[in-house]
């Protein structure tokens, strides 16, 4: 038996509820009365399932209906799949964080990671069970969701992806971080003479084209000192601790950090424009309470870093 896909387009899903009920009772009465419509209704619907499967489902043998062959290699998975039907349309109960034990996989860069003690403070409060797993994006936050099958990515702004959603949860501002004391400022503050001149740290990510700050400089016709590179955001405060470089860096992401090793904060003395800081998540699990509520807590997280920046 051969059925194209403009014949299962044409199913009424009704005809496998009946052929299951028919199944199951070997009688068309029975399975009327199972389904809870009149026998002529049921009878209907067994002549429109041979005429679709083009085959007759019961031939009378003596006293008794029996099933042909193709009906009895319908039966179980018909039954099992009507059962899988009726556990997905049944709508969910209310979302209890409480009893949940979901994992959530997040993708973010190490400078967003600094979140994560409030994130994971609310958690432990709300959702005890729930575990969290971070991971930091090879380049493409967008692609690791694809390819890994993570629930959530925050990632600066990106060209829209299929199948991808995306919300503004937060903007960043910056701020240049120096070590305590240090000879380059004056009066508490930092001339452009002395930015361009003082070694920049700077931060070589998996991203491709120059970071925010290279742009504006070359943007401006400058030229700046450059005096280490690192691999994550989170070493180069440690370093301006004990040296006379200096770190133009987002203040909300870098801040919570500096405060600890006592740097100084200024304003950097060129113009460098905020960062919008995204979520983004497949477009399959927009729906989803339990989905809705971790990017609703990671949402809340970063905004409260944003407000404590500010205070």
């Amino acid at each position: 038996m051969y059925i194209d896909e403009n014949n299962i387009r044409s199913l009424d899903l009704n005809l496998l509820v009946a052929l299951d009920a028919l199944l199951r009772e070997r009688s068309v009465t029975r399975a009327a009365r199972r389904v809870g419509v009149g026998q002529p209704a049921m009878s209907h619907s067994l002549k429109r399932l041979r005429d679709f499967l083009s085959d007759p489902i019961f031939v009378r043998v003596g006293r008794e209906m029996q099933v042909t062959p193709l009906a009895q290699q319908l039966e179980a998975p018909l039954r099992r799949w009507l059962a899988e039907l009726r556990t997905v349309l049944n709508a969910p109960g209310p979302f209890e964080p409480a009893t949940c034990e979901r994992r959530f996989t997040l993708v973010t860069s190490d400078l967003l990671a600094v979140l994560l003690p409030t994130l994971v403070e609310r958690m432990q409060e709300q959702a005890p069970n729930v575990r969290l797993v971070v991971r930091t994006p090879d380049a493409d936050p967008v692609r690791a969701l694809q390819s890994s099958g993570a629930d959530l990515a925050l990632a600066p702004p990106q060209a829209h992806a299929p199948g991808m959603c995306q919300r503004v949860v937060s903007r960043i501002t910056w701020a240049t971080f120096l070590a305590p004391g240090h000879r380059g400022l004056e009066d508490g503050e930092l001339s452009l003479e002395r930015w361009l001149q003082i070694p920049h740290i700077t931060v070589d990510t998996a991203s491709s084209g120059p970071s925010f700050v290279a742009s504006a400089v070359a943007s401006a016709g400058l030229q700046r000192h450059v005096g280490l590179v690192v691999p994550s955001f989170l070493v180069a405060p440690y370093v301006v601790a004990r040296s006379e470089m200096l770190f133009t860096a987002p203040r909300e992401l870098v801040g919570p950090i500096a405060q600890i090793l006592g740097l100084c904060v200024v304003e950097p003395p060129l113009d460098l424009p905020e960062i919008p800081v995204l979520e983004l998540w497949p477009e399959r699990l927009h729906a989803d309470p339990a989905h809705v509520w971790f990017r609703h807590l990671v949402a809340e997280a970063v905004a409260e870093l944003g407000a404590g920046a500010q205070a």
